[in-house]
Formats: C-alpha cells, structure tokens, sequence
C-alpha cells in the first residue's frame, strides 16, 4: 500500500466509485486513480482501497468556470486560494477549458 495513503477503506456489495467517494467525502478519481480501478461499476467486495484524503465539496451551478470555483472556495474557507493547476489536479476529470 502507497504510504500517502490516509484512510483504507473495505468495499462493500453494490459499491461504485461514486458512492464510495460521497460517503468517505473524496472525489471520485481519489477512489479510482490512486488504486488503478479500471471499472468503477464492478468493485469486489472485501477488497481494500487506500483513501488519500477528504475534499470540500462544491455544488457546480450553471454559468461556474473553474476559476469562479476557486474564488468561492477561497472566500468560504480561510485557506489560501488555489490556482488552476492545483485544482485541475485534484479534479482530473474537470473540463479545464
């Protein structure tokens, strides 16, 4: 197991990828990527998955860019902003344009 890994998690039946990261508070590639799942719809049960850490969550609304989310982000937390690259990072599956 990656020693950056937080949290293990055991799947459980009827699992996806989704479910898991909305219960755990991960994105969904953070239950995909770091543990090489190629199917998200078919995950067996028992078997462990390393959790790299929890995410805030925000609700996309129409008319957002990335860069409007990175601004209500940094205005809701007291953490220093991100920048693009950070953020396209951490939601690989993002349409960056």
């Amino acid at each position: 197991m990656d020693s950056s890994c937080i949290t293990l998690y055991t799947i459980q039946s009827g699992d996806t990828c989704n479910k898991i990261a909305e219960s755990r508070n991960v994105s969904s590639c953070a239950v995909y990527g770091p543990n090489g799942v190629s199917d998200c719809s078919e995950l067996a049960a028992g078997k462990k998955l390393c959790l790299l850490g929890e995410c805030v969550w925000y609700q996309v609304k129409a008319g957002d860019t990335c860069d409007s989310i990175i601004k209500a982000r940094a205005a809701s937390t007291s953490q220093t902003p991100t920048d693009a690259e950070v953020f396209v990072g951490w939601n690989p599956s993002i349409n960056a344009a």
